[in-house]
């Protein structure tokens, strides 16, 4: 029975996580955007305790969102941790490695569970609007886990965004959101894409402390 109730315990966090209602998010579906070079991410890794994500998405995979939950990193709270993003441009017929519309990107974790990313400290890193010079290279991104007491399965988010609305007209990772899923036909953002991972938060144990 004892060695029962850990797995009904991780049950219960992904039924718990697949019934979280979390925002839409999502660059425009424009067929004028859609049949342009799109920013896209490639490669998303993050080493956890025991799980890690690592994803590589196809160069010539069109995204808009896409979800992967089923890749799951466990981390624990209090320990830093290393997530590498790598950004690029993909065009039909092309492959990777464009340099135009290139996008920035967040990473957000929804610490304490709330179906949400809006908290303190829930984004968790930025990845620079790449260049002709950066796109395709990864960008490492480190973070310390809150202690909220909190405990048990939950979602990451990458966001990547072409945006430069006017007036200023520039590429302003101010402008990129968790839950930025424009509707009308010339909203922004014009091009990116969304992934949604899982993550599992862990206690610290006090016992492995030196």
């Amino acid at each position: 029975m004892l060695r029962i109730l850990p797995i009904l315990l991780i049950l219960l966090n992904i039924s718990t996580l697949l019934a979280q209602q979390y925002c839409e998010s999502r660059p425009s579906t424009n067929s004028y955007f859609s049949d342009d070079v799109a920013a896209m991410i490639s490669e998303v890794i993050l080493n956890g305790d025991n799980y890690n994500i690592n994803n590589s998405t196809p160069e010539d995979t069109f995204q808009i969102y896409e979800s992967y939950l089923g890749q799951n990193a466990d981390i624990t709270e209090g320990e830093q941790y290393t997530i590498s993003i790598t950004l690029d441009g993909y065009a039909s017929g092309q492959g990777s490695g464009n340099s135009k519309n290139n996008s920035g990107a967040k990473v957000y974790i929804d610490y304490n569970m709330n179906g949400d990313f809006n908290d303190p400290g829930e984004e968790i890193g930025i990845v620079p609007y790449r260049t002709s010079s950066t796109v395709g290279i990864p960008e490492l991104i480190n973070f310390t886990v809150p202690s909220t007491g909190i405990y048990g399965t939950t979602r990451m988010r990458v966001v990547c965004q072409y945006t430069n609305p006017a007036p200023q007209n520039v590429n302003d990772l101010n402008f990129i959101g968790p839950c930025d899923a424009p509707t009308g036909l010339w909203d922004q953002p014009w091009f990116g894409a969304t992934h949604d991972y899982t993550v599992t938060i862990n206690p610290l144990n006090p016992y492995c402390e030196s």
